[in-house]
């Protein structure tokens, strides 16, 4: 379904300046020929066209300026000015009656014939015009009304292998009036040369279209908007392509709009250089001609071992459909849905249809066919030995199912094993020489239909079991270490204190302070083995002993101990007496004073590691005792005037001071409150009446409030 609309030639008179700072947002495009004449005589042609659409639109400029350029120099070499030679119309026809042009497609061209002569020239000529500028409506470019129209054509340097009097390639038709939207173009974008020369040949691509306003090359290209490039001008599938050797331009545009197209032509001689090339870059448009399009397709690829299939409909301009799966053992081989599912009888190829039409005009239906082929596949698994191995020993046997002579096999054991690969069914003694986890790949082919399964071993280091325990205690000491790892296939050799021996966990007596390595060797049987060895893993202390001296085991309140270490080792020592709540750190000695009656423990506490003992022993702390004088002389001599007793903390003493005779000579109820420096309180050696004693033997009664008494005989001296 190819459209070619070509413009035919209705002159009229319609001309505008030629001045580039006037807006001719009308023209679309153009392209520059030349004609070889002789005597360095050319008949250049300047070939414009103009979208006439809108009535509104402005006509073609009367006047073009031909610019000449050196090709080498780029210098300026002179300008030509001719008026063109009337519009021509177009005449729209189609021979397709499927497709609906629009009704107000209008395009118009002007030709500018110019008659020059160019002295030969070693460097060749640029030929160039330009004009501003496009319509906004363009949209595969950056800001079209900013810039025109600009195109060149080349003319040979003479000399060498050049033609001496050469003719530039000519389009082979003017512009397609409109290209469709979803048509499979096939249409004749090329140019031939006028005088056919075996040594020359020409090459067509697609380039970007350079912009109006530079007035000397070399000169600025279009900027194409986002999306868009010179080999993909508009959006297409498949994509637009334009074969170099004929210029046939094929693909399928998808989008609708105003686009830009470049085209170029280059005249390469035998030695592969480039000679002389023609553009023509021109705006087309893509209109919607609704045409209708067949595509059938798959919503998903299909599955091996399956018969149900989901189709796609990618079909276009179309309203109503008709499928035929090629399956006439079916009671649904037909079906008017859109986008179809279908459950087929039978594994095999068919070929499926897909009629579309657009109304009820059945002489515009499209049809195409896609082909499917329906396999039946088998599924495999995967299973092995121990998928879990030491380095040093592993080998692995793989088997696969099913058992079927017409399926084969494809392993794929990956890089680090030997063999990488296989086609047995059960292929046994594969070795890995890494460790790591490693996947195995397995592909099962039946009736040219592939499954696929995959499964990871791991390959260790070789470490079955490392240990776990105590790493202190105290002399004798039982430790038991058990692995990390119990497993049933594995055999367990402990090396303790030098001692060797097989158990699952290893159970030790240590006997002797000290430090102690610890081995486990583990073997299973595939063959792995390793050796966990932690030097020094347990250090056994002695328990220490102990051992202190008191002073005194009895005594009074008030007093005070003595207490002594005797132990000799430097092991960490700690005094309690739990019941004042007295701790100290000693190693030595230390004295204390009780000030309370009772019974006290002194527990003695020695650390060595985690190994502890203690010892406790008991002081008896007795009521108070106090001891009165046996003489003392009262002579004020500063010395031993005054009868004194220590009252140890002792409160409300009762004291009383007898002759010999049994009298009462002195008494007092408080004689804690007895000055030893000042006498206050205390007993001179007055009776009670103030009279001095005379020298001799009294006696004493002491009585304390807890019942403590003291009775004795004092010798008083004057």
């Amino acid at each position: 379904m190819k459209f070619l609309f070509r413009f035919l030639t209705i002159f009229s008179i319609l001309f505008l300046s030629t001045s580039l700072d006037v807006q001719a947002t009308h023209i679309i495009g153009g392209n520059i020929s030349y004609t070889c004449t002789g005597n360095n005589n050319y008949i250049v042609e300047i070939t414009l066209y103009r979208d006439c659409s809108n009535p509104n639109n402005a006509g073609f400029l009367i006047d073009a300026d031909l610019d000449v350029f050196n090709a080498n120099t780029l210098a300026s070499y002179q300008s030509f000015t001719e008026a063109h030679d009337g519009e021509s119309d177009v005449d729209l026809t189609s021979d397709d009656p499927c497709v609906e042009l629009p009704t107000d497609l209008c395009i118009k061209k002007v030709t500018h014939s110019f008659v020059i002569n160019l002295p030969p020239s070693l460097d060749g000529y640029i030929l160039n015009y330009q004009v501003c500028c496009y319509a906004s409506s363009i949209q595969n470019i950056v800001d079209p009304t900013s810039f025109g129209l600009n195109i060149s054509a080349t003319i040979p340097a003479v000399g060498g292998s050049n033609p001496t009097c050469f003719s530039s390639p000519v389009f082979n038709q003017d512009p397609l009036l409109t290209l469709c939207l979803y048509d499979e173009l096939d249409e004749d974008f090329g140019a031939s040369l006028p005088n056919p020369d075996p040594t020359l040949t020409l090459v067509h691509s697609l380039y970007t279209p350079d912009q109006s306003g530079t007035p000397a090359p070399p000169f600025t290209p279009l900027q194409w908007a986002t999306g868009y490039d010179a080999l993909t001008p508009v959006e297409a599938t498949p994509s637009i392509t334009l074969d170099p050797n004929t210029g046939q331009l094929t693909g399928t545009i998808t989008e609708l709009g105003y686009f830009m197209f470049g085209i170029q032509v280059h005249v390469v001689n035998d030695d592969g250089d480039t000679i002389a090339h023609v553009v023509r870059p021109f705006r087309y448009l893509v209109s919607d001609c609704n045409i209708n399009r067949s595509i059938a397709d798959l919503a998903v690829p299909t599955i091996c071992g399956s018969l149900d299939v989901n189709f796609a409909n990618n079909s276009y301009g179309a309203d109503s459909y008709q499928w035929n799966f090629d399956d006439p053992s079916s009671t649904t081989n037909t079906t008017t849905d859109e986008s179809p599912s279908h459950t087929f009888t039978d594994f095999g190829t068919y070929n499926i249809q897909l009629i579309t039409s657009a109304g009820n005009d059945l002489s515009c239906s499209d049809t195409s066919y896609l082909e499917i082929l329906l396999e039946n596949g088998v599924e495999s698994s995967i299973s092995v030995n121990n998928d879990y191995q030491c380095l040093s020993a592993n080998s692995f046997n793989f088997q696969a199912t099913p058992d079927r002579p017409d399926v084969t096999f494809e392993w794929d054991f990956g890089i680090n094993a030997n063999p990488p690969t296989s086609t047995a069914k059960n292929p046994n003694g594969v070795v890995y020489n890494i460790e790591g986890v490693h996947t195995v790949t397995l592909r099962t082919i039946y009736n040219e239909c592939i499954t696929q399964e995959t499964m990871n071993i791991e390959v260790f280091d070789g470490l079955l079991s490392e240990f776990t325990g105590p790493t202190e205690g105290c002399a004798p000491f039982k430790a038991i270490f058990e692995p990390t790892v119990d497993d049933p296939k594995y055999t367990y050799t402990w090396t303790i204190a030098g001692e060797t021996f097989v158990s699952k966990n290893g159970e030790y007596t240590f006997r002797d302070p000290g430090s102690y390595d610890v081995q486990l060797y583990v073997y299973d049987e595939n063959g792995c083995e390793s050796t966990y060895l932690v030097e020094d893993y347990i250090q056994v202390y002695k328990v220490p002993g102990t051992g202190f001296e008191i002073s005194q085991m009895h005594i009074s309140q008030g007093e005070h101990i003595t207490i002594t270490n005797t132990v000799e080792e430097d092991y960490q020592i700690v005094f309690t007496m739990p019941e004042i709540e007295k701790v100290t750190e000693n190693n030595k000695s230390f004295v204390y004073t009780f000030h309370d009656e009772g019974v006290f423990d002194v527990i003695q506490t020695v650390t060595n590691g985690p190994c502890v003992t203690e010892l406790t022993k008991q002081i008896h702390v007795g009521p108070p005792r106090v001891t009165p004088p046996n003489v003392f002389s009262p002579n004020n001599d500063q010395l031993n005037d005054f009868f004194y007793i220590d009252p140890y903390y002792n409160t409300n003493i009762e004291v009383h001071i007898y002759d010999r005779w049994g009298k009462e000579m002195f008494t007092s109820d408080h004689y804690e409150l007895c000055n030893p420096e000042s006498g206050e309180f205390c007993w001179d050696g007055r009776d009670k009446n103030g009279d001095e004693c005379v020298s001799g033997v009294y006696m004493y009664s002491v009585a304390l409030p807890n019942g403590f008494t003291a009775n004795g005989v004092v010798s008083l001296f004057r």
